[in-house]
């Protein structure tokens, strides 16, 4: 009887001590164990006004200002669309390629095509065979006309990433328009 008497008792001490030990991993949990807050602007549900508050209150909010330069695209404010991400690039290295293509379509919408593909290349250069960035740069290489410079940019874009379908389907289009 004092053995189970005896067994019980230590098995309610290291009860207790591994609810102890759980109390104080809830008041300070370790580093890898502690909530992370992040930023989602999850598309409708925030409103322009909403979102130039936030950029206001911290400049430096990259991610509101890449949901507020997709908000003014959808509302064909080019402009608009342009100054939101202009800082962005003038503070730092841009870590998401989809600003490039952001800003890409910005400036390709105000005729700027130039700085538009300027843009488009630097991003390409960062990010290498980024889907998106190849897609806005052929779009940007067929827009820039039929001449041969083009044409010589869109065969180098496909040589440094031949499996991608958007300079593919480009280089077939030019292919097909210069058949004799």
């Amino acid at each position: 009887l004092m053995l189970i008497l005896a067994g019980c008792a230590a098995s309610v001490q290291s009860q207790a001590q591994k609810i102890d030990d759980l109390q104080r991993g809830f008041e300070r949990p370790p580093d890898d164990s502690r909530i992370m807050m992040r930023w989602w602007w999850f598309g409708p549900a925030v409103t322009r006004p909403e979102l130039e508050r936030a950029i206001q209150l911290n400049p430096e909010l990259t991610e509101a200002r890449k949901a507020l330069a997709n908000i003014l695209l959808s509302m064909r404010d080019y402009t608009g669309a342009a100054a939101a991400l202009d800082p962005v690039f003038r503070a730092s290295d841009v870590e998401d390629p989809s600003f490039y293509v952001l800003a890409a379509q910005s400036r390709f919408h105000l005729s700027d095509k130039h700085q538009a593909m300027q843009v488009c290349e630097e991003g390409l250069r960062r990010f290498p065979g980024n889907p998106a960035l190849e897609a806005m740069h052929s779009l940007l290489l067929e827009e820039c006309g039929k001449t041969e410079a083009c044409k010589i940019r869109a065969l180098n874009a496909l040589r440094q990433s031949p499996g991608s379908a958007a300079y593919l389907k480009l280089v077939t289009s030019l292919l097909i328009e210069t058949k004799p």
